[in-house]
């Protein structure tokens, strides 16, 4: 219910909704995939293969580089998890600028940037803070 209710507020505004199920063995959707700009996508083989990318340029991250698609793009940067060399040249060969975090503890709680991560767009405050600061 709560999918179809977002997703009616969603066409409103115009956008396009695709409702999707995460296959099994995988926690969160965000977890094995990534968005890289434009149409393109870097995703597992499992969340690959369900077809909800059609349409999409679809880079599938290699299978012994687990956590390889939870990346984290920042403007024009890629934040990749160390420990995925292969990934991590193929996007920067790719032409993304790269930045390999270490996240080696939060791994250990099989957390991935995706969790660690609070991305909002908004309008530049030249240096002024939009919001009182946290007492």
């Amino acid at each position: 219910a709560g999918a179809e209710a977002l997703a009616s507020v969603l066409t409103a505004w115009g956008r396009v909704v695709r409702v999707v199920e995460t296959p099994a063995g995988v926690l969160h959707f965000k977890s094995d995939c990534a968005a890289l700009g434009g149409d393109r996508i870097l995703a597992t083989a499992a969340l690959t293969a369900t077809g909800v990318f059609e349409g999409y340029d679809v880079q599938v991250a290699p299978d012994d580089e687990p956590g390889a698609a939870n990346c984290i793009r920042v403007n024009e940067t890629l934040l990749v998890p160390a420990g995925r060399p292969r990934t991590a040249e193929h996007l920067a060969r790719a032409g993304h600028r790269i930045e390999i975090l270490d996240i080696g503890e939060a791994e250990k709680l099989d957390a991935g940037l995706s969790c660690m991560s609070l991305r909002f767009r908004g309008s530049r405050t030249g240096g002024q803070r939009p919001h009182a600061p946290l007492p």
